[in-house]
């Protein structure tokens, strides 16, 4: 089993979970994911980040997961919004 569905299983369901998916160009805007981060760390939210090709950059809020790749089509079913670019 991955260790991303773990995390995911530790996560409580009494808020909304959203995945952030901000595509290969938004993903190495480092601070612009850094301001989204730190947006979304004011919120009950549980945050899970595909964070792309810089992950090590930034971290992330106690609320958020996220790793530099996270397998967007299997967490679809378990998340509850999802924020994207909306590809080309």
């Amino acid at each position: 089993m991955f260790q991303w569905v773990k995390l995911f299983r530790c996560f409580s369901f009494r808020f909304l979970t959203l995945l952030i998916v901000s595509g290969s160009m938004g993903s190495i805007d480092v601070e612009l994911n850094k301001k989204f981060a730190s947006i979304l760390a004011k919120t009950p939210h549980k945050v899970l980040f595909s964070k792309g090709p810089l992950a090590d950059e930034y971290e992330l809020p106690e609320n958020a997961w996220g790793e530099a790749y996270v397998p967007q089509t299997a967490l679809l079913p378990h998340v509850d919004l999802v924020i994207t670019h909306g590809g080309k």
